[in-house]
């Protein structure tokens, strides 16, 4: 597979890690630094929680546990309700 990134760190930020494969594809980056090995992982769990729901869901990430879930009829309402359910974590 073909390096899609650079990562700023691996696991631990003494650490390199790189990205491969067609990640460019699904997911853009919209604001924030280089994306580092823990973002990742992050984005993995979440996108395996949110794949569990039919209607369109959020959720928030943290070191891959959940701190805000919501399904919605819109993705606005859901982002809405997900950071709710724990305001400081999802903040």
């Amino acid at each position: 597979a073909p390096l899609a990134q650079p990562l700023r760190y691996g696991e631990n930020p003494h650490q390199k890690a790189a990205l491969y494969g067609g990640f460019r594809e699904y997911f853009q980056q919209l604001h924030g630094k280089e994306l580092s090995y823990n973002n990742i992982i992050d984005l993995t769990a979440a996108a395996n929680l949110t794949a569990e729901f039919e209607d369109s869901t959020v959720a928030i990430i943290k070191h891959t546990n959940p701190c805000g879930v919501a399904t919605a009829p819109t993705l606005a309402d859901a982002y809405r309700f997900a950071r709710e359910a724990d305001a400081t974590a999802g903040g």
